[in-house]
């Protein structure tokens, strides 16, 4: 009986566990210093940092073409995003008008992956930065490197 409670217990935490799973979307910016927010209301303070790192211009913002990749959640007219591309993270998420959001396009030149099947010739296939996505691959002239537009 002890076993067959073991199951059944283990059983209902792993579905409740992928019901709550995180997925990834992506958005397109459609508008020019598009604030990210602290919450899903103009009423809360902007994202002053990035990463750690206190943003150069003062508050987190977007910009016409920016792609963003958020987890599904929509509250009061916003969208939560984890990041945006290409910054690695913001702090703790943040929260963008949906107004200047919409469904991003998986590029179609490079099935998402950001890189074409050439070398870098910034890095010359060592793969060690930005200018490959540290794939040692060249980033993809249609989507910038993104994945996405």
């Amino acid at each position: 009986m002890t076993k067959k409670l073991f199951i059944l217990v283990t059983f209902i935490m792993l579905a409740l566990t992928s019901a709550h799973a995180q997925r990834e979307v992506y958005y397109r910016c459609t508008g020019n210093n598009v604030n990210v927010r602290k919450g899903p209301g103009a009423k809360y303070g902007k994202v002053m940092s990035v990463g750690g790192a206190k943003c150069p211009m003062g508050a987190m913002q977007l910009f016409k073409g920016n792609i963003v990749v958020g987890n599904g959640v929509k509250r009061n007219g916003f969208i939560h995003i984890n990041y945006a591309l290409p910054y690695p993270c913001i702090e703790d998420g943040g929260w963008v008008s949906a107004q200047y959001l919409v469904p991003a396009k998986r590029c179609a030149s490079c099935k998402g992956k950001g890189v074409t099947g050439r070398t870098c010739p910034e890095c010359n296939g060592v793969g060690y930065g930005y200018c490959c996505n540290n794939t040692g691959k060249e980033l993809c002239p249609r989507c910038a490197g993104v994945g996405y537009h």
